[in-house]
């Protein structure tokens, strides 16, 4: 049975997330099933990252941070070769092919037991997100070499590329029209595992 409440976006759970992130902040923001992508450079500024966020998700917008260091000023959604460093090794698991739902309990259980666990887990409402924080300067094709191989191993989307955008905690996952009638209703993304 349904929750009657509506459900809507936490500010202090993004602007918690925000500041683990650090600095070099980069949203975007997408209409579920559109393509129209939007997107903003905050810097360090997280205050008004978060408002951003939260207007553009109170208008039914998906909202997306940019996983590694864009250059700065970039007010679209980053290129491959916009993207100066990278800060996170990334995989996303949803649920498999023509099913609803993730065991999300089972998948976090198999990510934490693995001899490297994440730094990070999100629930993106669909699936999970594992991140693991990288320590200093990496070549960014052996990242996206690294992200492909997670992917492989662990069943995740082909989302390796040191551009990919990952739904921002603290944010409502609106589904497109095709998961909505695999049964996914609106949910609010949110971390359920930091180091």
């Amino acid at each position: 049975m349904s929750d009657p409440r509506p459900v809507t976006p936490d500010p202090e759970a993004i602007s918690s997330f925000l500041k683990i992130i650090g600095g070099d902040l980069h949203l975007c923001s997408i209409v579920p099933g559109g393509d129209r992508c939007k997107g903003k450079w905050f810097g360090d500024d997280a205050e008004a990252a978060t408002t951003w966020a939260m207007t553009e998700n109170e208008h039914g917008k998906g909202v997306y941070w940019t996983v590694n260091c864009v250059i700065p000023g970039r007010n679209k959604k980053a290129t491959k070769g916009e993207i100066r460093a990278a800060r996170f090794l990334h995989v996303d698991v949803d649920p498999p092919k023509g099913l609803p739902c993730l065991d999300k309990v089972r998948a976090e259980a198999e990510l934490r037991a693995l001899p490297c666990p994440p730094t990070m887990i999100i629930d993106s409402g669909g699936g999970l997100q594992a991140f693991w924080r990288l320590d200093g300067p990496a070549d960014l094709e052996a990242v996206e070499a690294l992200n492909r191989h997670a992917a492989a191993r662990l069943g995740g989307d082909h989302c390796h590329s040191i551009e990919h955008l990952m739904r921002l905690p603290g944010t409502v996952n609106y589904p497109n029209a095709r998961k909505r009638e695999n049964g996914r209703e609106p949910s609010v993304a949110k971390v359920i595992h930091v180091q």
